[in-house]
């Protein structure tokens, strides 16, 4: 769990926990990006724009 990553903030998996046998579960993405997404997904009731605001 990361905590108060600043919104561009690039989240994916270190080279030391990835090979061509186990290759990374998730894609690379920007912190905002996701927080963005998952505030979106529990709070239905606002608007993109309005969760990009708050």
């Amino acid at each position: 769990t990361f905590f108060n990553l600043d919104y561009a903030a690039p989240v994916a998996c270190l080279p030391q926990f990835r090979s061509a046998e186990e290759p990374p579960r998730h894609a690379p993405v920007l912190s905002g990006d996701y927080l963005v997404r998952r505030f979106a997904q529990v709070q239905k009731y606002k608007t993109p724009a309005e969760l990009a605001a708050a």
